[in-house]
């Protein structure tokens, strides 16, 4: 009955069909919860409302949504994208410090520079020594002062000069020297030695100053000759000697007295001073085991000329001592032919000294 009635057979086809659409209905709405929204059917949406078309997540642009597959692709991604900006900020940070380690280098160079010029500019100890010594024999040349004269510094300080003069084959002017004034000048072993000085002639012929002179004066007189006789001989009394400077002392002290209660002046102590204290030295250095020499004129300024002169008191070692009271004249004398011959000699060596020469450094010279 069923077959024969021509409606309930449209209705079953409509049926058929019916479920067909719904269930392709089903599937397309299943798969577009899958795919769109990733949620299934049945699922609640945490998003609210089903939105009508391509859904926007956050954290992907554009509305893009992975899925779970491709997330997990995407977060593999950027972790290879952080590892490889990891090596390359390691590498730049080498890099930086690689510049910073080439920056210290150059910098090290540079200083290891700077110190080597202050070095070859800077004038060492010897340099500026020999500068030093160069301006004071310059200015002992021209312009000495009258004590220098007489003290011998002077003298010392030309004579080394001479004899390298001498010694490169310059020569000055021959300028004769009088023995009778080589005789008024005093000399000593090195430099500030011993020196008999006012006792050279046997001390018999002592001028004594005016302010000196009575009793004492006349009872040292008397004891010198015999002490200096003793010193020749290489035997010196103890007790002469220390008598003789005993009486020193107490004529000393009386001096002193005098200028204090006024009955010398001032020229007067000066002068008598000066004699007490160059008798006082000589008599001093007759303890000396070289005196016996001195007194018999091993050691004493011997030359014919400047430049004899100046030789023999380097090869014997001595020095121009102070000169004695009354003396001064003769080393003013020798002072000017140490100079003529000194300028002379430079003169024909092609240079000459200066009056106050400037300032030249000497690594500017070489």
């Amino acid at each position: 009955m069923i077959l024969g009635n021509p409606y309930l057979v449209i209705v079953m086809n409509m049926s058929i069909r019916l479920r067909r659409v719904l269930f392709l209905a089903a599937i397309v709405l299943a798969g577009d919860g899958v795919a769109g929204n990733g949620i299934a059917l049945g699922q609640t949406n945490p998003y609210g409302a089903r939105p009508v078309g391509p859904a926007y997540y956050p954290g992907y642009p554009g509305g893009f949504y992975p899925g779970r597959v491709g997330g997990a692709y995407y977060g593999a991604a950027d972790l290879v994208r952080a590892q490889g900006e990891l090596t390359i900020q390691t590498e730049q940070a080498r890099q930086e410090r690689e510049k910073a380690n080439q920056a210290k280098l150059e910098t090290k160079r540079k200083s290891f520079e700077e110190m080597m010029y202050e070095k070859a500019n800077t004038p060492t100890l010897t340099e500026n020594l020999q500068y030093e010594a160069g301006l004071s024999t310059q200015r002992l040349i021209t312009s000495p002062m009258p004590a220098e004269i007489t003290a011998g510094k002077t003298l010392n300080a030309m004579t080394p000069m001479i004899v390298s003069l001498a010694m490169k084959g310059t020569q000055g002017p021959v300028i004769p020297l009088s023995q009778d004034m080589l005789r008024h000048i005093n000399v000593t072993i090195g430099k500030g030695g011993a020196t008999i000085g006012m006792l050279s002639d046997g001390g018999s012929k002592l001028d004594w100053p005016l302010a000196l002179q009575g009793p004492k004066q006349q009872k040292i007189a008397a004891l010198i000759p015999n002490l200096v006789s003793q010193a020749g001989m290489g035997a010196v009394d103890a007790k002469l000697y220390r008598e003789v400077t005993s009486q020193l002392n107490v004529i000393n002290e009386e001096l002193r007295k005098k200028f204090h209660k006024e009955e010398i002046d001032g020229g007067e102590f000066l002068e008598a001073r000066r004699f007490l204290d160059s008798l006082t030295q000589s008599v001093q250095a007759l303890r000396s085991p070289t005196s016996q020499r001195f007194l018999d004129g091993s050691y004493a300024a011997k030359g014919n000329t400047v430049p004899e002169l100046a030789e023999n008191m380097v090869k014997s070692g001595l020095s121009f001592a102070p000169a004695n009271p009354g003396d001064t004249a003769y080393y003013q004398a020798l002072h000017d032919m140490f100079v003529a011959y000194t300028t002379s000699a430079q003169a024909a060596a092609g240079f000459q000294v200066r009056y106050n020469p400037p300032r030249t450094d000497p690594w500017k010279v070489k």
